[in-house]
């Protein structure tokens, strides 16, 4: 096999930081889908992942919900997932349509409490879920464009819990806890009885992150406790220690054409890791930290895109800082390194994959967890819109005849810890029924609430600008009970954090 430098014109290599969407500041390259970088952004509320299209940073978003993450892509789709109001983890794939835009379509399987989308391929998700959150093991999960598709993947114990990483083809990779720190590199091919143990001899732990083209990536640890970035072909034995001479830490994170990117480092334990790509050793690597200006000291590569005689590597640059004795993130920055390759592979193409279910000519009804987000998220737009009456149309009837709309402008008013405008907001909520908020003395719940129309308690934070000058990660809180009441959701309690 040729070599690194046979490979790269190592002169060619470019680095770009990614223009950043306006209002964030801090944030972390994910990977390619369609050739186009994505990236996750930091915000005091919740914030969608961006696509770069010809240069510039749009939105990806799924039925206007704000929580939305996106994890690993390919040619044609990109993989993720959604919060519900009780921070629950609904699966998404968003598909490339003809027109270049990303339309996203539910993975969430029926009577399960949470699932995730962590990489697609060749038409295929998959990542992780819960039927039980807490009671019953993590599984595995792979799904071919809908909820019906959905696989579970277990090892030869189906007790022990399994993650599924990354998926090429008809491949996936992941790992399978086994207990405590002994966790073991694995892949299946479409089913639980085609397991294949990749943990090599004589480590404590493994993991796989990513696959392309024939090859694993991921990481082993040995008794010590140290990480080695890791390659494999398909079995235990087939395992090469990609970690460099005097690096202390390294991971691999994708593969692609015979290239495998992650990160290294060279002090045990720290924030100062390198962005890497190597060639299928130890000894063959490019460091890409070399190529970033200061006082960017840090950096990670995620994903990698090979077209032609191009090679795009994803990351994250970021200014690591001394501050009484301690490392802090002084800023983060999705970056990409471009080059070129002086032996081109075959031009990519990209493959439309079939949408596995037919839209309904109807809009179907939203489900409870999202017509619960979506009250939520109407009264908290419209208070940021300074539109009262639109938000007091949000609250129960009972609630109506205490908040007119000028009433409810200065109750919020009067509640905010400083006189700077919300911008925006972040919704959470969790498993408390009505009998335990009752037996809380600081809340004064109206009889009106029932348990039988009781569906959610939430807590709704509204968040300064990013340009505001406020130091505060929340102007206002705002304790809320959702109720349905004849088949609308409506807000049956609201009280300010005091």
């Amino acid at each position: 096999m040729p070599t690194l430098d046979q490979r790269i014109d190592k002169e060619s290599v470019s680095v770009a930081f990614l223009p950043l969407p306006k209002g964030k500041k801090r944030g972390s390259g994910m990977s390619f889908a369609g050739g186009d970088p994505v990236a996750q952004f930091e915000s005091a509320g919740a914030t969608p992942p961006f696509r770069w299209v010809n240069g510039k940073p749009e939105p990806i978003g799924y039925q206007n919900i704000k929580n939305i993450n996106a994890r690993g892509g390919s040619e044609d789709q990109l993989a993720g997932f959604w919060y519900t109001p009780k921070q629950d983890e609904r699966a998404l794939v968003w598909t490339l349509g003809a027109e270049g835009i990303l339309a996203g379509s539910d993975l969430h399987p029926p009577g399960w409490q949470k699932s995730v989308a962590m990489a697609c391929g060749g038409g295929q998700q998959v990542g992780y879920g819960y039927q039980r959150f807490a009671k019953d093991p993590q599984r595995a999960l792979l799904w071919s464009g809908s909820p019906e598709s959905m696989v579970v993947l277990t090892s030869p114990d189906p007790d022990r819990e399994t993650t599924c990483h990354a998926v090429d083809g008809s491949v996936q990779g992941g790992r399978v806890n086994l207990g405590g720190p002994d966790v073991h590199a694995c892949l299946w091919r479409g089913t639980s009885d085609s397991f294949v143990d990749l943990h090599p001899d004589g480590m404590l732990s493994s993991e796989l992150f990513g696959i392309g083209d024939g090859e694993q990536v991921g990481w082993t640890m040995d008794k010590e406790w140290q990480t080695y970035a890791a390659l494999w072909t398909g079995s235990a034995k087939s395992h090469v220690n990609l970690a460099p001479k005097g690096f202390k830490r390294s991971q691999a994170q994708a593969a692609a054409r015979g290239f495998q990117v992650g990160w290294i480092a060279k002090l045990e334990q720290g924030m100062l890791t390198r962005a890497v790509v190597w060639n299928g050793s130890a000894g063959d690597y490019l460091d890409l930290q070399d190529f970033l200006p200061e006082p960017w000291n840090v950096s990670s590569a995620m994903d990698l895109h090979v077209d032609g005689d191009r090679l795009r590597i994803i990351g994250s640059a970021t200014q690591a800082a001394k501050s009484g004795g301690y490392e802090v993130n002084n800023g983060q920055v999705p970056v990409v390194w471009e080059m070129k390759l002086k032996i081109a592979e075959p031009k990519t193409k990209s493959v439309q994959t079939p949408r596995a279910v037919t839209e309904p000519a109807q809009k179907p009804e939203p489900s409870p967890e999202r017509a619960i987000d979506r009250v939520v998220e109407e009264f908290a737009r419209a208070v940021i819109g300074q539109d009262f009456k639109t938000a007091r149309d949000r609250l129960a009837p009972w609630l109506q005849k205490s908040f007119t709309g000028p009433k409810l402008k200065a109750y919020i008013k009067e509640h905010l810890l400083e006189d700077t405008p919300p911008a925006d907001y972040a919704a959470s909520g969790n498993d408390t029924n009505l009998e335990d908020l009752r037996g809380f003395d600081e809340h004064q719940i109206p009889e009106a609430v029932t348990v039988a129309n009781f569906r959610q308690w939430i807590w709704l934070d509204f968040t300064p600008g990013e340009d505001s000058g406020s130091q505060l990660d929340y102007l206002l809180r705002l304790w809320l009970i959702v109720v349905e009441l004849d088949g609308l959701m409506k807000i049956g309690f609201l009280e300010a954090e005091y």
